[in-house]
């Protein structure tokens, strides 16, 4: 397929991305819940754009941070949005995918 974030978020169904996102803290539970309701996968949430996710119905706030998230995941970027731990748990998650760990995010 090509990248790992691809490899690893076209296998991610609803409720493995909104474990993810809940264990980066990224949203709060309501907005956990509209992606829920709208079945977003893994590999709508690296592909959506804001507008795309505005049309489900989140605000511009929650919606900013899932793209720039995306962004920072498939560039290996660590920043100020995604916290400390994101890498370990993308590492978690591929392993239990049957993929391999994700390696560290540039400072």
């Amino acid at each position: 397929m090509g990248s790992w974030w691809l490899e690893l978020f076209c296998r991610i169904k609803t409720d493995k991305l909104i474990k993810f996102l809940r264990d980066i803290d990224l949203l709060d539970e309501s907005d956990l819940e509209i992606l829920d309701k709208e079945k977003i996968w893994g590999l709508d949430f690296i592909s959506f754009t804001i507008e795309d996710y505005r049309r489900c119905g989140l605000k511009w706030g929650p919606a900013t941070r899932l793209v720039k998230a995306a962004w920072e995941i498939k560039n290996k970027n660590k920043n100020i949005l995604l916290p400390p731990n994101t890498c370990a748990i993308l590492s978690t998650l591929s392993q239990s995918l049957g993929q391999p760990p994700v390696s560290g995010f540039t400072e």
